[in-house]
């Protein structure tokens, strides 16, 4: 299986890629990227990449 990294970056530079986040599927990783303030600038957009990895861990790792 070749996974597909998706790097998401959800503070700083959003409107170069607007699709933040993709449904959860197996073979794409829900990825983020952190630059400066991302995690002051949207907390609720982490929270839920970091919800979409833990889906992806428990139904294709596991």
């Amino acid at each position: 299986m070749l996974a597909l990294l998706l790097g998401v970056a959800v503070a700083v530079g959003e409107q170069h890629n607007p699709h933040w986040r993709l449904p959860v599927r197996e073979g794409v990783l829900p990825t983020l990227t952190v630059v400066d303030d991302t995690l002051d600038a949207a907390p609720e957009r982490v929270a839920l990449i970091v919800q979409d990895a833990r889906e992806y861990a428990a139904k294709y790792l596991t």
